[in-house]
């Protein structure tokens, strides 16, 4: 099973399934950086989502694509055994989670 990308403020970006290191939606696989891991390019893509709540009027319903990104990225840092990084990118997921919720609710 593959997660396909669909439109910002569409269903999902990066739909949360069981992460194997192989599986990347396609987003990742025509956008990623030459030898960039995968949960790098599940970060970038949630940041980009994050800039673009700011960009767009409506931000209603990103922060559920980012969440599905970062979560995506972590479950692809802890594959690769990279305790570190899935931290790091737990602490930017709340962080993200936070100002959200003080500027958007």
């Amino acid at each position: 099973m593959k997660a396909s990308p669909k439109p910002v403020g569409g269903l999902s970006l990066c739909e949360i399934q069981p992460f194997r290191p192989t599986m990347l939606d396609a987003y990742s696989q025509e956008t990623a950086m030459p030898d960039e891991p995968d949960y790098k390019t599940l970060e970038r893509r949630g940041e980009e989502i994050y800039a673009a709540m700011y960009e767009g009027g409506s931000p209603l319903g990103l922060l559920s694509e980012i969440k599905e990104c970062f979560a995506a990225a972590i479950a692809a840092a802890e594959v690769s055994g990279l305790a570190a990084e899935a931290a790091r990118l737990r602490a930017r997921l709340d962080h993200i989670v936070t100002v959200y919720r003080r500027q958007f609710t």
